[in-house]
């Protein structure tokens, strides 16, 4: 009777062994759970190459890997207060912050380059005489990370080389070229004074709507139109249990702003109809199209922008006849700026990106998504 205990047990040890290897995840082109990454593949060209993917392949692919790693981080974090992601890390005060390489580096001030600085204030420029020499509005604005807001919480141990950062480089630059710009710092410290404008938990690298409402209210000004009006907004908290793409509890309330009578109206057909399409020949990426009939008058408004203002329209659409949203991936060079501007033909042309995107503008005005 003890010999078969013994392998009963011997048996179900192997099967627990040969699970995770049985669910190992071999899909093709799809995104880890953990972080959002690309999955690796494996390599085929020759035994060498297979052999150097498979360690990677079966590390990342693994089955039950994210739910280990996010035991593992419940652990350390309810435990020893020790934050184990591959995307964040615990500052002060129970804080978090992004931690990229790229943007503890920029932390660190150790990305500094004249050179790429004056290449992308370039660019900038490129866009806006062309904005202008068609009688159109410009302005570029670049958006303050958390790290640039709260930085009395970021976590210490990392020195900072120096008081240039890469971003004085680049607002230096921008002056040099007489680049129409807002640099959203100042409205950030000063809304900071009475509210939140970044989470403490939930999505550290963007703002949270408290700070796309008092910026998007002071970049609407700069561009001639009027601030917004808190009393259009319902402002409400939201219950954010986990951490964006994880399992991860934090059980945040963070702000959310709803319009309470939103006149515009989401036309999902112009870009069909007017046979707008990526110049390189690639999908479009974000694009959205509102109409405001009640404000016909109104200029017409073209955001190219990123992450922190997708799905933001609600902050714009009231103030203009017609908005059009485009996500900044599509402008990979002047002759992509042009294409657009003159498709759309736009009033007002706002060009925005934060901080820490910036380490994907290469000197030609292209976003590199690999650095």
């Amino acid at each position: 009777m003890k010999k078969l205990g013994n392998i009963i047990f011997c048996l179900l040890f192997a099967v627990l062994l040969a699970l995770p290897f049985v669910f190992t995840n071999f899909e093709k082109n799809v995104k880890s759970e953990i972080d959002g990454k690309d999955l690796p593949e494996l390599e085929t060209d020759s035994i060498e190459s297979f052999v150097k993917s498979a360690d990677e392949y079966l590390d990342k692919r693994i089955g039950f890997r994210a739910e280990t790693l996010e035991l593992y981080q419940q652990i350390n974090d309810k435990l020893f207060s020790e934050m184990e992601h591959p995307n964040h890390m615990y500052g002060k005060n129970g804080h978090m912050y992004y931690k990229w390489d790229n943007y503890i580096a920029d932390w660190q001030h150790l990305n500094l380059d004249k050179e790429w600085a004056d290449g992308f204030a370039a660019e900038i420029k490129g866009f806006q005489d062309y904005s202008g020499s068609k009688g159109k509005s410009f302005i570029y604005a670049l958006l303050p990370d958390k790290k640039t807001v709260y930085p009395e919480y970021f976590p210490d141990g990392y020195n900072v080389k120096g008081d240039v950062s890469r971003t004085d480089q680049l607002l230096a630059a921008l002056e040099e070229h007489e680049v129409n710009y807002y640099w959203a710092l100042d409205t950030m410290l000063e809304g900071k004074r009475t509210m939140a404008v970044n989470n403490k938990k939930y999505d550290i690298t963007h703002w949270n709507e408290n700070g796309t409402f008092i910026v998007v209210s002071e970049m609407l000004t700069r561009v001639g139109l009027e601030p917004l009006d808190i009393a259009d907004y319902e402002v409400t908290q939201k219950l954010e249990k986990y951490l964006p793409n994880s399992d991860f509890v934090i059980n945040e309330e963070v702000p959310l702003y709803t319009l309470t009578d939103q006149k515009a109206v989401l036309d999902r057909t112009w870009h069909t109809q007017n046979e707008l399409y990526f110049p390189d020949g690639e999908n479009l990426h974000y694009f959205s199209y509102h109409r405001n009939p009640e404000n016909a008058d109104a200029p017409k408004l073209l955001v190219i922008h990123d992450s922190y203002l997708a799905e933001k329209e609600k902050f714009f659409c009231e103030s203009v006849s017609e908005l059009f949203f485009i996500h900044r991936d599509n402008i990979k060079n002047q002759d992509a700026f042009k294409y657009y501007v003159d498709i759309i033909d736009p009033d007002i042309i706002i060009f925005e990106n934060p901080e820490r995107s910036l380490m994907r503008f290469n000197f030609n005005g292209a976003f590199n998504n690999n650095q």
